[in-house]
This record gives C-alpha cells, structure tokens and sequence, in this order.
C-alpha cells in the first residue's frame, strides 16, 4: 500500500489492485488493521515506512 496525502494506492502480490481517496484522518499517527469478528485472518510481513 502507498500513501501520499488523502491518496492510496493497494497492491497484493505486487499487482496494484485499487486507488482511492479518503480524507477522513488528516493528521499523522498510527496505522490499524481491521477484521471481521468471525473471520481468521493472519498478517504477515506487514511493514510500513515513510519514502
């Protein structure tokens, strides 16, 4: 995933899959990762950095 201003750009696999914009949090902080409750999800490699 990239990230510039209210722009994001996903990629699985290396294969980008979808942009979207979305200004609802504007300032700086943490990054979250959402799941449904009846779901088995596992994360793995997930790295965030700043370019």
């Amino acid at each position: 995933m990239t990230f510039e201003g209210p722009q994001f750009t996903v990629y699985f696999n290396s294969e980008k899959l979808f942009e979207v914009e979305d200004a609802t949090f504007t300032d700086s902080g943490k990054v979250g990762l959402w799941t449904k409750a009846d779901s088995v999800i596992h994360f793995d490699d997930f790295d965030v950095w700043q370019k």
